[in-house]
């Protein structure tokens, strides 16, 4: 069982404000990246917090801009998502080395897959999962945010090295406020694991500026997860086109930068499927 509250037990009600290099979040982050690992942060509000104002993504964002090591920066347009397909399938497989990726929503949006214990796992949410569990050695910053820790599948929770739980909107007058934890589960009881959450340091960020395109980005991506996604193309339709004709216009779209939710969502097929047509057509 999860403790939300063992933050309460195990610090002071002093919030420590602290310099990013003197977290503990730092230096963990920083020895494990550099011994060529990558770093898992799962963020989540507790019950205490208004939730969807929480600052979920204000911290998600703050800490991929803070995070990325890759050559490029931190860029909400390409190495975020609220989607598991678009994870599995565009962003993990592609994205630089020392990047940092943030993985919004991960509970599920409308128009999404998930990476919810508590839903049916699709091809994609399960692509998603090995996609994170095969990419350990990218140097990645991966941040998931979720709206309860316990949504998350627990395939997961072995590879979290650093559990945010925001205990204070950043409307409260002692907010935002965060407190690190660390996940950690009994690996000899492969039936019912017991998770302890230690707890080490409460953090505190600042509100982002207006113009932050990142946090713009990240709030057109949440707009776009709500809008229904049943829209057809105009000129293609699965039932009137052969498979091999069908094949051909996904690859050729691809070549193009479209992207393959895109397609799978145009030819409605799985984008496990659409992965597959493209690695494997010969022309």
């Amino acid at each position: 069982m999860i403790d939300v509250d063992a933050f309460e037990r195990e610090l002071n009600s002093t919030t420590a404000v602290l310099e990013w290099e003197e977290t503990k979040l730092h230096q963990n982050w920083q020895r494990k990246v550099s011994a060529n690992n990558d770093f898992l942060i799962a963020v989540s509000p507790s019950s205490r917090t208004s939730g969807s104002g929480s600052g979920k993504t204000t911290l998600a964002v703050t800490l991929a801009q803070r995070m990325d090591d890759s050559e490029s920066g931190f860029d909400a347009e390409t190495k975020a998502t609220l989607d598991a397909g678009d994870l599995a399938y565009e962003i993990l497989p592609n994205v630089e080395p020392g990047s940092a990726v943030i993985f919004d929503e991960a509970q599920g949006a409308p128009g999404t897959a998930s990476v919810n214990s508590r839903r049916g796992m699709t091809s994609e949410s399960i692509d998603a999962i090995n996609g994170i569990l095969a990419n350990r050695d990218k140097n990645l910053t991966l941040i998931v945010v979720v709206q309860q820790l316990a949504m998350l599948d627990k395939l997961l929770y072995p590879m979290v090295d650093a559990w945010l739980l925001i205990t204070a909107d950043p409307s409260d007058p002692q907010g935002p406020e965060c407190v690190h934890h660390t996940l950690m589960t009994n690996d000899y009881n492969l039936k019912d694991p017991e998770i302890k959450t230690p707890a080490h340091e409460n953090l505190v960020w600042s509100e982002l500026p207006v113009d932050c395109d990142d946090y713009a980005e990240m709030e057109r991506k949440k707009q776009a997860a709500k809008r229904k996604r049943g829209e057809s193309d105009e000129n293609t339709k699965e039932d009137s086109l052969t498979p091999r004709e069908r094949n051909r216009i996904i690859v050729e779209r691809a070549s193009d930068g479209v992207k393959q939710k895109h397609l799978a969502e145009t030819f409605d097929i799985s984008r496990q499927r659409v992965s597959q047509i493209i690695n494997e057509y010969d022309g």
